[in-house]
């Protein structure tokens, strides 16, 4: 693969942004500055059912970017 094998892998059902919806309807969160607000200092670790760590997806990780939000394994 000339970028890489998980470049533009298929998007899973991606934990990312469900727990980032919950977070901010569960804050009143409007705005993506009171998203980062309530997001800073955050990290994001999503773990398969087997144990095996999953990298955010070019979606997500564009996202986790915007926002500050470091992905750790």
């Amino acid at each position: 693969f000339l970028l890489g094998p998980n470049f533009l892998q298929p998007h899973r059902k991606c934990v990312e942004g469900e727990a980032l919806s919950d977070a901010a309807n569960k804050a009143g969160v409007r705005t993506k500055e009171e998203l980062a607000k309530i997001t800073e200092d955050a990290t994001s670790t999503v773990y398969n059912a087997k144990g095996r760590y999953l990298p955010p997806c070019s979606s997500c990780k564009c996202v986790l970017d915007a926002l500050n939000i470091k992905a750790k394994k």
